[in-house]
């Protein structure tokens, strides 16, 4: 694992998550988030979850392209088995610690939270292939004490809806 993956990993566990979540009208966005119960309800929609899982045809097709012994191919699932060890621990820690998750929507936002780790783990450790950043950004959000619970736009065109 890099140093530069490390530290991103160190900060997100350190970081307090949700912490500066706000209910605004925002302006910017046709989709409306009142409550947690709705950012949770977009977070967790399927369409979010096959907007989610196409992003992840960039991260895809760039290891392809690679030969197959190369790092974004033959140390990913190494790498991965590493990373879920402290994302087992982690993750649903700061979930289950959340009161504002309904029990029923724990493991799927787990889940949901553990591929989008994963995928931004992917972008920061093989950077010199991977051009993409869009799970970066939202684990750069979570970061920063707001929740990214939504896609508004095409998948070009468009930014996360951010509490």
């Amino acid at each position: 694992m890099k140093d530069t993956t490390r530290f991103f990993l160190n900060l997100l566990w350190s970081a307090d998550w949700f912490s500066k979540v706000t209910f605004d009208d925002d302006k910017k966005s046709e989709i409306e988030i009142n409550s947690w119960e709705d950012a949770f309800a977009h977070f967790l929609d399927d369409e979010f979850g096959s907007f989610v899982m196409a992003k992840t045809d960039d991260i895809i097709d760039a290891a392809n392209e690679q030969a197959e012994d190369a790092p974004v191919n033959s140390e990913w699932d190494d790498l991965v088995d590493v990373c879920k060890l402290e994302m087992n621990q982690y993750v649903p820690a700061k979930v289950n610690d959340f009161e504002f998750v309904a029990e029923k929507d724990r493991k799927k936002t787990i889940d949901r939270i553990n591929w989008m780790i994963i995928f931004a783990i992917r972008e920061i450790e093989y950077s010199d292939v991977i051009k993409t950043h869009f799970y970066r950004d939202w684990c750069e959000i979570l970061l920063s004490g707001h929740f990214a619970c939504y896609w508004d736009g095409d998948i070009e065109q468009g930014d996360f809806v951010v509490v």
